[in-house]
């Protein structure tokens, strides 16, 4: 009779939690729009991949030492941002400001992963100059056990701002169009109204008249010629002028002084006077 005798058998031992935090891509909004009075959410792509034989328990959270508390962007503007709840943009998961925040808990099997999509929320009607902000965030998974693994990640948030521009007559019920009663008209009679621009970059104003800088009767051909000033520069009139202005922090509007001053004249027959002056306002 023949008898075998086989080794005893090994156990191979487990590998505990091994996770493993990438970001899988840039969390972009597109054409955020200062004037527009809504937020903007984009939701950020992170990934918690476990190649351990056991669970990963434990929470992501956001280091408040290694992330930038604001978007820069251009000239040094900044724009304020937060990370919320991606099914409750209303819950605060991360005030970059002042540090404050909470843990998201996660729990990822062995040899799986999972998904983790909180949102960057971007406030409404921040003062930032159009162009590309940025801010890096820095993400971290702790284990709910003192003394496994943790791993970490940096976090790309960008934002591009949209050239957008609002405009009209301050003190005036209907705001896009001014009616200047300049009263009895004599040589250096002067009026004066504000026009409020607000604008998330620098305005080109284009300015027209339909008579060319002239006051006609209301009868007959007869004209009364005026000059225009706007913000303190002169505007030329019998051909249409363009006006470049530069606006800093304009989103909560500024206000640019418009000065119609009666130029000399010999005599005009009595009655009524007008001109329509046409402004065309665009952001560069």
């Amino acid at each position: 009779m023949m008898l075998c005798l086989a080794p005893p058998a090994h156990a191979v031992p487990q590998r505990p939690c091994d996770p493993h935090l990438q970001d899988l891509g840039e969390a972009r909004i597109e054409n955020y729009e200062a004037l527009s009075g809504a937020s903007y959410t984009v939701q950020l792509k992170l990934r918690l991949d476990n190649h351990g034989d056991t669970a990963c328990v434990g929470f992501i959270r956001f280091a408040a030492d290694h992330s930038e508390k604001r978007l820069s962007g251009p000239n040094a503007a900044s724009l304020s941002y937060y990370i919320v709840d991606e099914a409750d943009i209303g819950r605060l998961l991360f005030d970059p400001s002042n540090h404050s925040g909470r843990d998201i808990p996660v729990t990822v099997p062995a040899h799986s992963s999972i998904d983790i999509n909180p949102h960057a929320l971007v406030p409404a009607s921040q003062p930032g100059r159009s162009g590309q902000y940025s801010a890096s965030l820095h993400v971290s998974y702790f284990p709910a056990q003192a003394g496994d693994a943790s791993d970490g990640t940096t976090a790309k948030i960008a934002a591009s701002v949209k050239p957008g521009v609002q405009a009209n007559f301050v003190g005036l019920s209907s705001g896009q169009r001014a009616e200047l009663d300049m009263g009895e008209l004599t040589p250096g009679l002067s009026r004066s109204i504000w026009l409020q621009v607000r604008a998330s970059a620098d305005v080109d104003i284009h300015i027209s008249s339909d008579h060319h800088g002239q006051l006609r009767h209301e009868r007959s051909d007869a004209r009364i010629p005026y000059r225009m000033m706007l913000d303190d520069q002169s505007v030329d009139l019998s051909r249409g002028s363009r006006v470049a202005v530069g606006l800093a922090d304009s989103i909560r509007g500024q206000n640019l002084p418009l000065a119609i001053t009666i130029d000399d004249y010999d005599r005009a027959p009595v009655g009524n006077y007008d001109d329509v002056v046409t402004f065309t306002i665009s952001a560069r």
